[in-house]
């Protein structure tokens, strides 16, 4: 598996609120596009704190793998937009 932190601020790492559901956001952005991520919240205090996570499966192609981080990194810019 593949963790990617979500966070509000990159220099200060400084999380999301807990209100936004940032990690929610960005799973339902990437189901859209066809990709199932594993999402995780509470990990900085209980509360706040994102995560999104990736479980490709051994047998991944090199094509698939880009296709993954393409659709992974358009979900996560999408909570710029919002």
């Amino acid at each position: 598996m593949v963790g990617v932190e979500l966070v509000a601020d990159r220099a200060s790492k400084a999380p999301f609120p807990r209100a936004l559901q940032a990690t929610e956001r960005v799973v339902a952005v990437a189901r859209g596009a066809g990709l199932l991520l594993y999402s995780s919240t509470g990990h900085v205090d209980g509360r706040d704190g994102d995560l999104v996570m990736l479980g490709p499966p051994f047998v991944i192609s090199d094509e698939e793998c880009d296709l993954v981080v393409e659709r992974t990194a358009a979900a996560i810019a999408s909570l710029r937009s919002a």
